[in-house]
């Protein structure tokens, strides 16, 4: 009992939960990395935690948890299902956790549009065995009252909505008007919508215009530039719209090394070079690649023009090794 005496140490613990909820807000994948393998070794290490001290060991469980939703787009299948079937509370009413997003990340992983609607119905089927309360107040399913969980709120919205794809006027009449929501406070309202925001989105399929996961940049038939956003074209930025319209004029991807992504303002000593004497680097045209990796800095990683830009650049290096 020495080890969990030790695990159950009040500094201890309000470390892990400041940790476990900065992971989540601040989307730190390599913290989670480490906190998922910490938490790891300590029920490796004690395989009596849960039977010797149950509800510390859904502490930690908890912490774990976290950890895994901000790595999602990196877990194995079965991992994924088990968070939606037993831990999507956790995220559900986080402003700072996008869960779609994450699980459109671990979408991409599937090579064939097949798989990821398969995989899409899985997560599908392990919400309608979710069994954790979301609301406070029992619901009217059908003729019976049941208690506010994710899987019987799910089996009242589509006995009232229907299996198919829902309409948005559909949707939020629903939300607001249902017997079953038409009561209930707004922050309660707010996680159902996320909830059913995700069930919709599940149903699309991913060779569906509209459904596709990815992000990437299009010339559209008329010659203007898009980012292509879930099958949707977006506007974007216009000083993105002519990088691209500038690579594209190029004809492709030059073939140079790496060595023009790094800062050429100063010398391997630290001193700054002078502008008037040219470089190597300098004499070499412009790549592509450089241009983007430069335009990455204008945008927020967190914007559609970043990720568009990043998939960009990982593409045109993909192409660049096979030359």
């Amino acid at each position: 009992m020495s080890v969990i005496n030790n695990l159950q140490d009040p500094k201890l613990l309000g470390d892990l939960q400041a940790l476990s909820e900065m992971v989540i807000e601040q989307d730190l994948v390599s913290e989670s990395r480490d906190l998922i393998s910490t938490i790891n070794q300590i029920f490796a290490s004690n395989p009596d935690f849960k039977r010797e001290s149950p509800e510390l060991y859904n502490q930690y469980q908890t912490y774990l948890m976290r950890a895994k939703f901000v790595c999602l787009f990196e877990l194995e299948e079965n991992e994924v299902l088990e968070l939606m079937e037993k831990y999507l509370v956790l995220v559900l009413d986080n402003p700072f956790y996008n869960i779609y997003e994450k699980l459109r990340a671990r979408l991409q992983n599937f090579d064939s549009l097949a798989a990821r609607d398969e995989f899409k119905n899985k997560i599908r089927e392990s919400l309608l065995k979710n069994h954790s309360k979301i609301t406070s107040e029992k619901i009217m399913v059908g003729t019976i009252m049941q208690e506010p969980t994710v899987a019987n709120w799910l089996k009242d919205y589509y006995s009232k909505l229907g299996i198919d794809r829902v309409d948005v006027l559909a949707f939020n009449q629903y939300l607001v008007n249902a017997e079953n929501t038409k009561n209930l406070e707004e922050a309660d309202r707010e996680k159902l919508k996320t909830l059913f925001t995700l069930f919709e989105k599940l149903k699309m399929s991913s060779s569906e215009t509209g459904g596709l996961e990815e992000n990437f940049v299009a010339i559209l038939p008329d010659k203007s530039v898009s980012l292509i956003s879930g099958g949707m074209p977006t506007k974007i930025d216009a000083n993105l719209q002519r990088l691209i319209e500038e690579i594209v004029a190029k004809g492709g991807v030059s073939a140079q090394d790496d060595d023009l992504f790094l800062d050429n303002s100063s010398t391997a000593d630290g001193q700054p070079v002078n502008s008037d004497v040219p470089t190597a680097a300098t004499n070499l045209p412009v790549s592509p690649l450089s241009v983007l990796s430069a335009a990455l800095d204008d945008y927020s990683p967190s914007s559609l023009e970043y990720k568009a830009i990043k998939q960009e650049i990982e593409r045109l290096r993909k192409n660049q090794k096979n030359v």
